[in-house]
């Protein structure tokens, strides 16, 4: 019989990094990204949270205004300088895999530091917003 397995509930975002890390691991709005490394899912969480934590440390992002301007920030690079490029080749699945990486690589970023300000600092972001990096 087969079974299908439960998300384990989510970590308090005051524990920063078990929250990102469940985030990447079992987030809905990631799954998309997500399933582009599907057989290097320990990669692909352990490379996202250590950039992650590189972006919070460098930035200083430890208020909800913070991560929110920083996730503008890379959303507005991302649709200034990848956005069409990603679109002609048919989506992110498609691109080479130098450019697959540094588009998701962005698109989780901008979707975590979302889910950081509204669950860690309790910014006002809407559930849709929180969506957006679905591809």
């Amino acid at each position: 019989m087969w079974f299908k397995k439960t998300k384990p509930a989510s970590p308090s975002p005051n524990d920063v990094e078990d929250f990102v890390k469940w985030i990447l691991r079992y987030g809905d709005d990631l799954e998309s990204l997500r399933r582009l490394y599907k057989r290097r899912l320990d990669g692909f969480v352990d490379v996202n949270w250590r950039v992650i934590k590189k972006e919070i440390d460098e930035h200083n992002l430890t208020s909800a205004d913070a991560l929110m301007m920083r996730a503008g920030t890379i959303a507005q690079f991302y649709e200034e300088n990848f956005r069409q490029i990603v679109d002609v080749r048919g989506g992110i699945e498609f691109c080479p895999p130098e450019l697959q990486a540094s588009a998701v690589m962005m698109l989780v970023k901008i979707s975590v530091m979302l889910y950081l300000a509204k669950h860690k600092y309790g910014a006002p972001i809407p559930e849709e917003l929180l969506g957006m990096t679905k591809i």
